[in-house]
């Protein structure tokens, strides 16, 4: 393993030029020409460049970031005005900051959310009856209907001209499906914004039959609970087609953007350019504290940003005893979640260093159902998730857990219902997407990518409010959910790694979205082998279990 300090983040970090000796030779006879060439070459920028920190690149690539995006959205509405063969009607503009960023997401390839679900049945489930239950499912929910178009240099929701369901049949795993799938780009002009896989899978025993649904939408259209919503009623538009009946499906009608008219009140720009402010600086943090996670985790290559999914579902047993210890404790499933996702960080960093690692800043976003504020819209579909940030001092120890998640629950209660922070930060927040194109200008570079943050974490919670409580079978239903991951590709967002948790059928299913650009292969595995060995010994032994990872002999920080 290479020393922190020795790897460079680009070539620019190498001295690819002469040394200052040389550089300053002939100074005085040509003094305007090489005081110019000395001042880049001698060790005044570039080697900072290479050393300093990946927060310090991102700054000097801001302006080509910034000027390519320009040139991209002045482009954009002649290019996509050639694509639409047919005009729809235009529905609304794009207005708060979940969807302008996945506006941004979508220009740049990335954004995209991809749920996989898990089917049995008593009958085969056949490409016919999946194709007429998505085609029932998108003629009733407004959304499936919708692409997104340019419009005086401003994106718009536009209805497509003509229903279109692109469903096609995989001979593949699910996860490597789900995995292509998550980064395969949309034509967002034209639409649809959306698209579905039909994975058969082999049967479990006679008459059990089984299959995976891989099933995009991007987060420009979209969030968890929308996807969950339209699942439900594609479930039970599936379990109609099994029997020959015609679904009962609702009209489900794209909401009113939630906390535009808030973040566009003046008295809350303040507050929303602190929130900026404050991300960028969480991103010195992340970069320069020696008490950062980032400071000893291996550095990622020069490589393609992706997205990459590792998933585990506890056992009906091994949650019960979890959600028995979290209540005992008077804490919530996320906040505990949260709390071992932390400490499983410190553990990783701890294996990729020779040190005994002390206290580690950690910060932590946690996606907000924006609902929440808005209980008219309770089963509003749209983009609503907004992003609150935490940072917590992590040490390792068992003893620090419970306080931990403690502390993680009242700040996270504070900022939801005391201070309403993501009803403040709205007015500016939308600034934070000029990260996706400084992140990929970055890769392109091969050099490192920019972080404020080191987790993010988005709990959907006990399933059977969306799916009822027979979702994994019963009320003489033949289709049956037995199992669902969600995933979504931000690899060019400022967070190290995505956990997504949600319990079905009382099993908690956990994934790890790791980025090949934040994170290597090596450290991503070990994260989650963490994670998962925490999580573990906390349901069978009510404390994380003692630290394995700091070698003997080691001195300390």
């Amino acid at each position: 393993m290479m020393e922190e300090n020795s790897m460079p983040f680009c070539a620019a970090g190498k001295h690819a030029f002469p040394p200052r000796a040389h550089a300053t030779m002939h100074a005085h006879k040509q003094a305007d020409a090489i005081a110019a060439y000395a001042f880049l070459s001698q060790g005044y920028v570039l080697p900072l460049l290479g050393h300093a920190s990946s927060a310090l690149i991102p700054l000097l690539v801001f302006a080509v970031a910034v000027l390519w995006m320009a040139l991209v959205l002045r482009r954009a509405p002649k290019k996509q005005q050639q694509q639409v063969q047919e005009e729809g009607a235009w529905v609304r503009p794009l207005r708060n900051v979940p969807e302008v960023v996945s506006a941004v997401g979508l220009l740049f390839g990335t954004f995209n959310i991809t749920n996989v679900l898990w089917l049995t049945s008593p009958h085969p489930i056949t490409h016919h009856h999946v194709r007429l239950a998505l085609t029932q499912v998108a003629q009733k929910v407004e959304l499936m209907q919708l692409a997104v178009v340019w419009r005086r240099l401003w994106p718009w929701f536009r209805r497509m001209a003509h229903l279109e369901v692109d469903l096609e049949v995989e001979d593949d795993d699910p996860l490597e499906v789900c995995s292509r799938e998550l980064h395969a780009p949309y034509n967002w002009s034209r639409g649809p914004l959306w698209r579905a896989r039909l994975v058969p899978l082999e049967p479990s025993g006679p008459g059990q039959y089984r299959a995976a649904l891989v099933f995009s939408v991007h987060h420009v259209i979209s969030d968890g609970t929308t996807n969950l919503l339209i699942e439900k009623d594609l479930l039970q538009a599936l379990n109609a087609a099994a029997t020959g009946c015609s679904p009962n499906l609702p009209s489900r009608y794209l909401a009113p953007a939630l906390g535009s008219r808030t973040a566009a009140a003046s008295r809350y720009w303040l507050p929303s350019l602190g929130f900026v402010l404050a991300a960028i600086r969480a991103a010195f943090t992340t970069a320069f504290s020696a008490r950062s996670a980032l400071k000893h985790l291996p550095r990622p290559g020069p490589v393609k940003p992706l997205t990459k999914i590792l998933m585990h579902e506890f056992s009906a047993e091994e949650t019960r005893q979890l959600l028995a210890h979290f209540r005992a404790a008077g804490l919530r499933v996320h906040s505990c979640v949260t709390a071992v996702a932390g400490l499983a960080l410190h553990r990783t960093a701890q294996q990729f260093t020779s040190l005994r690692l002390g206290p580690m800043q950690v910060i932590q976003e946690q996606a907000v159902n924006m609902r929440r504020y808005h209980p008219q819209h309770s089963e509003g579909l749209g983009s609503m998730a907004f992003l609150t940030t935490q940072q917590h001092s992590v040490r390792d120890g068992s003893d620090t857990f419970w306080p931990l998640a403690h502390e993680i629950q009242d700040k996270l209660d504070r900022s939801l219902e005391v201070t309403r922070a993501p009803l403040r930060t709205g007015s500016l927040g939308w600034l934070c997407s000029a990260i996706i194109p400084m992140n990929l200008v970055l890769a392109r570079l091969g050099c490192t990518s920019f972080s404020y943050s080191h987790i993010c974490t988005s709990n959907m919670g006990d399933l059977r409010r969306i799916f009822g409580e027979n979702a994994g079978g019963g009320g003489g239903r033949p289709v049956q959910l037995s199992g669902l991951l969600r995933t979504a590709a931000c690899e060019l967002v400022g967070n190290l790694c995505s956990i997504n948790f949600q319990t079905l059928e009382g099993r908690l299913t956990l994934s790890l979205d790791y980025y090949t650009n934040k994170m290597t292969d090596e450290a991503g595995q070990t994260y989650f082998t963490q994670l998962i060995h925490v999580l573990t010994e906390l349901a069978a032994r009510g404390v994380p279990p003692p630290s394995t990872a700091h070698r003997a002999g080691d001195g300390n920080d």
